[in-house]
């Protein structure tokens, strides 16, 4: 991602901001959310202008608008089907001679191949497409297109792509397709039994196929109902001259981590913490989250994250602390027996006995003092993870959290996000305090380079075995036409000067460049997962597109591998080759926009899950509710489902 944000993630568009130390009643119902893998440098957040109507007229066939869901077209789809089941349908253009998938109240920003197209309908803009495509060659190439029906009469309705990255809710009512290869999915035939020990290794002639997928439902949060009692650190207040609007690195890099932010477990690791009772139970919304497992425990990391008092005789809310990041854990395996997940806060996420939190990623004292002076005007410093955990060895393990400045427009709620590169985080799991992350790095990649490991990354275990502490550390770097990867060791994991890229044919000191093609695979992706897969002795991709056509999608190497898990055996991931796009799970449409921050957590379940040799495997993702955050429904939703894999002949 370049934080395409790179490809997704969550990072939403805040709400107009408010101060993070000052209690506010202000809801973000209404306000525009992105997902932190949405951010591009300086790319506004639905911006697209689209241009005041050129003299000419003209008199076509219009489409009649799918005014809030009904799109009707003159494609072969139903008169009356609603946006919400429109996007990710797929058609055939007239002819038959191209595969097209229909989105609806989706846009892609700064992609269009001319200002705009006179056309009178959806058809026409289809045929424009079409059009342009039989008259260029490859090298340029129209990758999509989307149609205003409401502008018809303007003329200006008709917008060609010449690609199709940052995916974002439209600003108007849009219906459009993108261009589609054909995909090979799950085969038709019955597949075959899988193996019931891990012992049994799949045939080296099968075909990776999903056996079931059961979406299992909305996370609950259980915030817990006591805090540490402790004095909060004081924050610091910098001098004015530095707390001006603008991005100032110096925030990030020069100024040591605020003791009131990150997971609180103090110094002195008390072995009798002083616990006292929370006045109440905040009602928490936050987005994004993915997440791993830690010697055991199951751990969820979000992103922006507000917390509320309820009143409910009154039926009213109040907003008490916003942090760019969180983090849960699992609550009773709920997954196991086919239920939605509860998560838990523990006891060092909070600040205070009102429902404040910390916040899981340590802020550097210049990004917290910039942010308690600024934010409130719609300026702010955020840490926003977006993978899923990387393994370290078994008590830790690392992310890569995103650095972005963010700019609000307070009337309009417009947003630009500045990406600044990323930071390195250290994960462990506290018996007392709960999930912790320690900030070991304030500033590795910079602004203006590739994210390596903002994407996620895959461990190799040495010949010390699974939970070492040898082998490597191989990282992901995202890019508009491809995911480029990186490697270091578990000791050397926070100097940059250890890093070393694939190019394409060795490993070599000198970073890749973002345009080079030296890719592992060579299409854009919003999140990925990268595993080894025991059972097939070979590895397997999970993925999100850049589409927003809520769809899993995997890909996995040859299971005639033969990989054992010693030595370099990851390297297959870029000397061997991905097998065609399948569908793993097509998520039914949620009520607002798209699913997105979907990944796979690793080790779920136990012995039988995919990494550990059995077949089952718990992927997550988030979307929006449409309702207020404040609400019981949270304004966003961080939903889970059971995957089973097997093998077909």
């Amino acid at each position: 991602m370049k934080s395409q944000s790179s490809g997704y993630s969550v990072l939403l568009l805040l709400f107009a901001f408010t101060s993070l130390f000052t209690l506010s009643s202000t809801s973000p119902q209404g306000s525009y959310h992105v997902h932190p893998a949405h951010v591009r440098q300086e790319t506004p957040v639905s911006t697209t202008q689209y241009p005041t109507p050129a003299q000419a007229q003209v008199s076509l066939n219009p489409v009649s608008p799918c005014l809030n869901g009904d799109c009707a077209t003159d494609t072969p789809l139903p008169d009356t089907l609603p946006c919400y089941a429109a996007n990710g349908t797929t058609f055939d253009e007239q002819s038959g001679s191209t595969n097209y998938t229909l989105i609806c109240d989706i846009d892609f920003p700064d992609q269009n191949i001319y200002p705009f197209v006179l056309a009178g309908s959806f058809d026409d803009c289809l045929a424009q497409c079409e059009k342009y495509n039989a008259e260029n060659n490859s090298a340029s190439r129209c990758a999509g297109f989307v149609f205003a029906p409401e502008r018809v009469n303007d003329s200006d309705d008709c917008y060609l792509k010449s690609s199709l990255n940052d995916p974002l809710p439209a600003t108007i009512h849009l219906i459009g397709a993108t261009v589609a290869t054909p995909i090979s999915t799950c085969t038709s035939e019955k597949p075959k039994s899988r193996p019931s020990r891990r012992s049994e290794q799949a045939s080296t002639s099968s075909t990776l196929v999903v056996q079931e997928f059961r979406v299992l439902g909305s996370s609950t949060n259980k915030p817990t109902t006591q805090y540490v009692s402790h004095v909060p650190a004081t924050p610091e207040k910098l001098a004015s001259s530095v707390l001006v609007p603008g991005i100032n690195t110096d925030l990030i890099t020069e100024y040591s981590i605020a003791g009131d932010t990150g997971v609180w477990y103090g110094n002195e690791l008390l072995s009798s913490p002083s616990l006292a009772d929370m006045k109440v139970v905040p009602h928490m919304s936050r987005d994004g989250g993915k997440g791993g497992t830690i010697n055991g425990t199951h751990i969820f990391v979000f992103c922006d994250t507000a917390s509320y008092q309820i009143n409910t005789t009154s039926n009213t809310s109040l907003m008490v602390g916003f942090v760019s990041s969180s983090v849960a854990a699992d609550d009773g395996m709920k997954a196991l027996y086919g239920q939605p997940l509860d998560l838990v806060d523990h006891l060092g996420e909070w600040q205070d006995d009102v429902g404040r939190m910390r916040g899981f990623a340590p802020m550097t004292a210049g990004e917290e003092s910039f942010n308690i002076a600024l934010s409130g005007n719609g300026y702010r410093y955020a840490v926003w993870p977006e993978s899923s955990l990387i393994p370290l060895n078994g008590s830790h393990a690392l992310l890569y959290p995103s650095l972005v400045y963010d700019v609000v427009d307070m009337d309009t709620q417009a947003a630009v996000f500045h990406d600044l590169g990323n930071s390195i985080l250290l994960v462990s799991v506290d018996p007392t305090y709960g999930p912790v992350a320690t900030r070991v790095v304030k500033q590795l990649y910079q602004q203006n380079q590739t994210t390596f490991g903002t994407l996620g990354g895959v461990r190799s275990w040495g010949s010390t075995g699974t939970g070492g502490n040898d082998g490597s550390v191989y990282l992901f770097g995202q890019t508009d036409h491809g995911v480029l990867v990186a490697r270091t060791t578990p000791d050397d994991f926070a100097d940059l000067s250890t890093y070393t890229y694939w190019n394409g044919s060795s490993w070599s000191s000198p970073m890749t460049s973002p345009s080079s093609n030296a890719t592992m695979i060579d299409f854009a992706v919003e999140d990925l997962d990268v595993m080894y897969v025991p059972a097939l002795r070979s590895f397997v991709m999970i993925y999100l597109n850049t589409l927003a056509d809520n769809t899993f999608y995997y890909r996995y190497l040859p299971l005639d591998l033969n990989v054992n898990q010693t030595g370099n055996y990851v390297e297959n991931i870029v000397t061997s080759q991905w097998s065609e796009e399948h569908i793993l799970a097509k998520v039914p449409a949620p009520v607002e926009g798209y699913i997105y921050a979907g990944g796979m957590h690793a080790g779920y379940f136990g012995d039988d899950d995919i990494t550990n040799g059995g077949w089952k495997m718990l992927i997550t993702w988030t979307e929006h509710t449409g309702e207020n955050a404040a609400s019981p429904d949270s304004g966003y939703a961080h939903k889970s489902a059971y995957i089973e894999f097997g093998t077909g002949g």
